[in-house]
């Protein structure tokens, strides 16, 4: 019998989160048409594969502490899901698919992590854990050979049961004994002494529109080395996403009562808290004339540049109010001060930002 149709008399696996595979399994789930052999060819070697037929989609199989010549792999899991990888030490960035990993997009494509901590226990080949898949994050735009690349982690927390049992432990994980746990979203890197006092938002003219953004810019190996973003839990999203909406609400009151408008800044309005997410806005307020305005409030403790999520009803809602609709993209936001800036962009978001699908609904 050929190597094909052992592969295909063979059952196919499920590929289910955590679960370990060996190199074989994740080739049965990906590649069952073509043969396996053990320690050869494109599925028995290689720990970067791209998928058949399915260009910019790829199988990453990672074993920490791997060598190959003289080279030793420096790679770990951040204790905010922070991924640090490295390409082959013979890539540079002219590789066509070190080009196709930099301009990786998780919303048309998937890279699928399975990771190892160790090759061999007690003289038995570890088999891999499938860890979900990764968005690109960022890579070293001054290394190569190997190319320093920087990956989020889509499933995230890992749970503490698995991390034992494959014997994973994350860079910057408190010592046992006992520390501080790590910072997570309500911690962002500001200066204290750059911002207005607790509970107010410094507001800034919004970003020019550019061209269109590309990965391949990278970043310096300082830069690089520093960054390591965190993808917060949807819980730590709602809460950053409130607080947020409150510096708003206040911003619009005080503006209000600087105009002379005390009769408008008592009727200002958290709508999303009243109403819930479906009205396509989070705050009713006012213009300082009188008109109504509605405001979409949107958060992050990252940097001005951040992409941020949109529903498509509050996109609609926006192109449908163009007159009184405000975006307020609050940023490089620390919960624990209460302290954020923000810029303002008026009128229909699709005139000002480029819009990305992340899901459709298809009927016939």
């Amino acid at each position: 019998m050929s190597a094909t149709s052992q592969a295909s008399s063979r059952e196919v696996r499920p590929l289910v989160l955590y679960e370990d595979y060996t190199r074989e399994d994740v080739h049965d789930i990906f590649d069952p048409h073509s043969p396996f052999t053990p320690q050869r060819g494109k599925w028995g070697i290689p720990g970067l594969i791209e998928l058949p037929e399915r260009p910019r989609d790829f199988v990453f199989f990672v074993t920490f502490g791997q060598m190959q010549g003289e080279h030793e792999f420096d790679e770990g899991i951040t204790t905010e899901g922070v991924f640090r990888w490295q390409s082959q030490p013979s890539q540079d960035h002219t590789d066509l698919r070190v080009r196709r990993l930099i301009e990786h997009d998780p919303d048309r494509n998937s890279i699928y992590l399975f990771l190892r901590t160790a090759e061999r226990s007690r003289r038995e080949t570890v088999p891999y854990t499938y860890l979900g898949r990764l968005r690109y994050d960022g890579h070293d735009r001054e290394r190569e050979r190997p190319i320093h690349f920087r990956w989020v982690l889509l499933d995230w927390p890992i749970p503490a049961a698995v991390c034992a049992r494959i014997g994973l432990r994350f860079e910057g994980e408190p010592a046992a004994s006992g520390g501080a746990a790590h910072a997570g979203p309500s911690e962002a890197l500001v200066s204290a002494g750059e911002l207005e006092p607790a509970g107010e938002l410094e507001e800034e003219d919004p970003p020019p529109i550019a061209a269109e953004k590309l990965n391949d810019e990278g970043e310096t190996t300082q830069v690089f080395r520093a960054l390591r973003r965190r993808r917060p839990t949807d819980a730590e999203t709602r809460a950053l996403g409130l607080a947020g909406e409150r510096l708003v609400m206040e911003r619009e009151r005080r503006r209000l009562l600087a105009a002379g408008r005390a009769d408008l800044a008592g009727k200002v309005v958290h709508t999303a808290l009243t109403e819930g997410d479906g009205a396509g806005f989070d705050i009713a307020s006012y213009f300082a004339d009188g008109r109504t305005k509605f405001i979409e409030a949107k958060t992050t403790t990252g940097p001005k540049d951040t992409d941020f999520l949109i529903t498509a009803n509050e996109v609609k809602f926006s192109a449908t109010h163009p007159a009184s609709y405000e975006l307020c993209r609050v940023f490089l936001y620390n919960i624990r001060l209460n302290r954020g800036r923000c810029y303002s962009i008026l009128g229909d978001i699709t005139k000002r930002f480029r819009l990305s699908p992340t899901e459709y609904r298809a009927k016939l």
